[in-house]
């Protein structure tokens, strides 16, 4: 047991676990302290482990003034959202209900968002943004119809996609988790592939890194139906093309790209002085 706290860090008692012999053993756990870095605010620094905030630090606003008696964590994050104490007999709506309320008439018509690698359109987590496997690039478009009514474009920057239904999909993803990507003709990717001509293309399809998002063409994933006012319906896919045009980068350039380049570019774009240049035309192709 600690007496005091090391010079090392802080002290978490963890209180009693079962050993593998099955006996009861006090444990304490020591951290070393989080290092700080520096923000974009001179003299601001925050913790290591909040990269991306520190680079946006010159739009938000450090509040340091807050206090309060209460001892239990629940009931301070309680006040800390509300701005108030707790109430047994009520219970009051935070800072982010109040701010949506007010907001409610400014919503925007039309939200985009481009797939980060935390989520890209690959579905493979924290593949970095140099990585050849972070390919294709994603995007979502959603329209916001009225209240609650809304209709979505889902996007990537392939133009076409590996099944024609979910259950293929299934199937493809299947394959691809039990093989040996060593070794894939003798694979069961490898048979998938030999068996769904449209799978094998959308594999060997080129799939260059975009120089920006805002420099990338995508197509849409799935097939919409459109029906016009004489109620003759077609079906079609949404393109989504730059005004700018295609910019691509060869291997060598995506190497040496940061791993976080292009969703740090948005962050640049959003918070920089500039506005956004990217500009998109919206089409749509039927067979």
């Amino acid at each position: 047991m600690y007496t005091k706290v090391p010079p090392n860090g802080l002290v978490v008692y963890c209180g009693e676990i079962i050993t593998s012999e099955g006996k009861e053993r006090k444990i304490n756990i020591d951290f070393e302290p989080f290092k700080p870095i520096n923000t974009s605010v001179d003299g601001l620094q925050i913790s290591e482990h909040l990269p991306l905030l520190a680079k946006q630090m010159n739009n938000l606003v450090v509040v340091r003034s807050m206090s309060t008696r209460e001892a239990d964590h629940n009931r301070g994050r309680y006040y800390m959202h509300t701005g108030y104490v707790p109430n047994p007999t009520i219970e009051h709506p935070s800072y982010g209900a109040v701010v949506a309320h007010e907001l409610a008439d400014k919503m925007p018509n039309l939200e985009i968002r481009f797939m980060d690698k935390k989520h890209n359109s690959t579905g493979l987590q924290l593949v970095p943004d140099n990585d050849p496997n972070a390919n294709p690039r994603g995007l979502a478009v959603r329209f916001n119809l009225a209240e609650h009514v809304h209709t979505d474009i889902v996007s990537h920057s392939t133009d076409g996609f590996p099944t024609r239904t979910g259950e293929e999909f299934l199937e493809f993803l299947r394959a691809l988790a039990s093989s040996d990507l060593s070794n894939i003709p003798a694979s069961p990717l490898g048979a998938f592939l030999g068996s769904h001509p449209a799978a094998l293309a959308f594999v060997q399809a080129p799939k260059p890194a975009p120089s920006s998002y805002g420099r990338e063409t995508y197509f849409g994933v799935t097939a919409m139906q459109f029906t016009n006012a004489e109620g003759v319906s077609r079906f079609g896919r949404y393109r989504i093309v730059p005004e700018a045009g295609n910019d691509h980068l060869d291997d060598d350039a995506t190497k040496a790209k940061g791993a976080d380049y292009l969703i740090d570019e948005i962050a640049d774009i959003i918070f920089g002085p500039h506005v956004c240049p990217d500009e998109f035309g919206l089409s749509s192709e039927s067979p």
